[in-house]
């Protein structure tokens, strides 16, 4: 299966315009509710960051058990 190859149709036909998605609105409180984003979003990043190092400790410490039982399996092997 590592031979497969997809390929995939580009055509430089014109497209249908969707004019309805184009829509811009003032945002009268534009600066509070950037505020809010960057709150909620650094508590997402610093949230992901921490589970990102809890999921590192967990494979580095499930590598090294790895190790060990082979090590250990192949020490009974020769003996």
């Amino acid at each position: 299966h590592k031979n497969i190859q997809y390929t995939h149709m580009i055509t430089l036909d014109t497209c249908e315009p969707q004019p309805i998605l184009d829509l811009f609105t003032y945002d009268e409180k534009y600066e509070e509710h950037e505020e809010q984003y960057n709150v909620i979003r650094a508590m997402f990043f610093r949230k992901s960051s921490d589970d990102e190092d809890k999921s590192n400790f967990s494979i580095s410490n499930d590598k090294g058990d790895g190790n060990k039982d082979n090590v250990d399996d192949e020490k009974s092997k020769s003996n």
